[in-house]
């Protein structure tokens, strides 16, 4: 899985302090998905929420370039342009696509 992903799910216990300031700033921005998925599911597992928080990241990459690209968003809403969002498996190559992203035009 992603290793921002990963760095911002660990962050909650130990806050890194030797992060490249570019890394900090990937791993602040995936922090409310972290805290989003802790919401919906506080019980998960370590690499359970490693997952579903990357799947929350994808989502809301998916949503702000949808509705906050000064470029993209007007494709978006004119039916020009179609913003899915997809989870690549370093371990199989495989591409899943999030089905709740690909008709949220």
């Amino acid at each position: 899985c992603c290793g921002a992903v990963a760095a911002a799910v660990d962050q909650r216990k130990t806050p890194a302090s030797s992060q490249s300031r570019n890394l900090g700033f990937i791993v602040q921005s995936i922090q409310p998905c972290v805290q989003s998925v802790l919401e919906k599911h506080p019980g998960l597992d370590r690499s359970a929420l490693i997952e579903q928080t990357a799947r929350e990241n994808i989502r809301a990459t998916v949503k702000t370039l949808q509705n906050d690209s000064a470029v993209l968003a007007p494709l978006v809403r004119a039916h020009r342009l179609r913003i899915v969002g997809a989870e690549y498996s370093l371990e199989s190559g495989a591409v899943e696509f999030l089905q709740d992203t690909l008709w949220n035009v």
